[in-house]
């Protein structure tokens, strides 16, 4: 099979670090406290609160920042070793000009903290859920164990569903980014958005677009990370996700076949995309 492009991969950019997304902490005997905090769009707001709680040796554990015309931030502080109580550190944070207002969130057990304070989690706006490693293998091997070969299928099809709807997303993103090429969307937005929530690191290692044939690479899968040790391809929701992507963006039924799988001890997961 003659390919027609080979692309650059991103696997060596990937930095072997983790990013916490949990909105909580847990640390037996430490004090904590959090705070919401809604602020002007402004420089400076997030150094104040760091120097107000340097000065009274709180230690600064988690933060979630986002600024658009407001800046949202939720900060988790251990205050074990505070020399003040958390509302003197709340009313001297609020000092600040820039800020419009200021919700503590209390530790109700010594050692754990969550954020209640804020309402859903969203990606891109859109409402979304985070799903831990242990409930996800729990999803995924109940499907397994309990529908057999019809699991495969069943979440084969969730994927392509999934797939449609993440391109969905990703083609609004891209008009506005004034982006139509349908290989630039899936290369540098909709598989990009994939690895950036959790799933793996995926990539498209080979293109040729008459006929459509890919070679997509997965690193690190969610799923197959559950299914190491099956000694079988594991990968039936992302072969159902990367189908549901190809046939949204391109316009054309596919057919996704996993030739590797971390399942079965390979370094990656990689499918081949071809015409149904």
């Amino acid at each position: 099979m003659k390919w027609g492009m080979v692309l650059a991969g991103a696997s060596a950019e990937i930095v072997p670090v983790s990013l916490e997304i949990g909105r909580f902490l847990f640390s037996p005997g430490r004090k904590f406290h959090g705070f919401l905090v809604e602020a002007r769009a402004e420089r400076g707001v997030f150094r104040r609160m760091l120097e107000v709680a340097a000065k009274h040796n709180a230690r600064l554990r988690l933060a979630h920042f986002q600024s658009f015309k407001r800046k949202t931030i939720l900060v988790f502080f251990d205050c074990t070793e505070c020399d003040v109580e958390p509302q003197e550190l709340m009313k001297e944070i609020s000092r600040s000009r820039n800020i419009i207002s200021i919700k503590p969130i209390e530790s109700k057990i010594e050692g754990f903290i969550i954020g209640t304070a804020t309402k859903h989690l969203t990606i891109s706006g859109v409402r979304s859920a985070a799903v831990s490693l242990p409930v996800f293998r729990g999803l995924i091997q109940g499907v397994h164990e309990r529908l057999g070969s019809g699991g495969a299928v069943f979440l084969y099809y969730m994927g392509v569903e999934a797939g449609r709807e993440a391109s969905k997303l990703a083609r609004e993103m891209a008009l506005d980014l004034g982006i139509l090429d349908s290989l630039r969307i899936l290369r540098d937005i909709t598989l990009p958005l994939y690895g950036s929530t959790g799933w793996g690191f995926p990539e498209v290692v080979e293109y040729h677009d008459k006929p459509l044939l890919m070679r997509i690479r997965i690193y690190d899968s969610l799923e197959c990370e559950v299914g190491r040790g099956a000694r079988q391809s594991y990968s039936h929701l992302a072969r159902g996700f990367i189908a549901g992507c190809i046939e949204e963006l391109f316009g054309v039924k596919v057919s996704v076949t996993e030739v590797k799988c971390i399942a079965k001890n390979d370094p990656y997961c990689e499918f081949t995309v071809k015409p149904a």
